[in-house]
């Protein structure tokens, strides 16, 4: 835990996500007055859902699965890109995320999700952009950090088109293109060093 006490967005990030969404477990009417829901946001316009929602999660897997996924790789990014740079990244794809969920939804009044699956998609991408071969170990199973973005949006993207649940699975595919346009916003250099990289393939 050493690198998260150094990485202090990450850890900040990580500790608001456990809190708002403990507070959402425990409490039915703040889960409710804070998650993604059409309704509200077009007919109430309650639009700090589009950032509430980010932050609370439908269940402890998937609040650990994105913590997870947050702190795997946002210890690293942090790292590379600064507390400014990272948090810019973080809340660039958790927007991303929720225009691009209001976007597909938005004639659905009833669609209703929760998480912070468009974040965590845009930091998993960034890493990606700038370390595309690093070696994770996905619960120790070791896999090139593209490979393992590439089954991750594709997963999340393949369970959106199917629909059902209350997981924000829509937000990913917004969250992972803003994250991916703020890395290389911050590092336009980026590209061409992916570029060769895939190159040398």
């Amino acid at each position: 835990m050493d690198g998260l006490a150094q990485s202090p967005a990450t850890m900040a990030l990580l500790m608001a996500n456990i809190i708002v969404s403990l507070a959402g477990f425990a409490s039915r009417q703040i889960y409710e007055e804070n998650i993604f829901w059409i309704g509200p946001m077009k007919q109430d316009k309650q639009w700090y859902r589009a950032l509430s929602s980010g932050f609370i999660h439908v269940n402890p897997p998937h609040l650990f699965l994105n913590m997870y996924v947050l702190v795997m790789f946002g210890i690293v990014l942090e790292r590379w890109v600064g507390l400014q740079g990272f948090l810019l990244i973080y809340f660039a794809a958790l927007f991303g995320g929720s225009l691009w969920s209001y976007k597909d939804n938005r004639d659905n009044l009833n669609y209703r999700a929760a998480g912070a699956s468009g974040a965590t998609s845009g930091i998993v991408c960034a890493f990606c952009l700038y370390a595309p071969f690093a070696e994770l170990r996905f619960f120790g199973a070791p896999m090139p950090a593209i490979v393992f973005a590439a089954g991750y949006i594709g997963i999340s993207y393949a369970l959106a088109r199917r629909g059902g649940g209350m997981i924000g699975h829509d937000a990913h595919l917004g969250g992972a293109l803003a994250g991916l346009a703020m890395a290389t916003y911050l590092h336009p250099e980026a590209i061409g060093l992916l570029m060769d990289q895939l190159g040398r393939l």
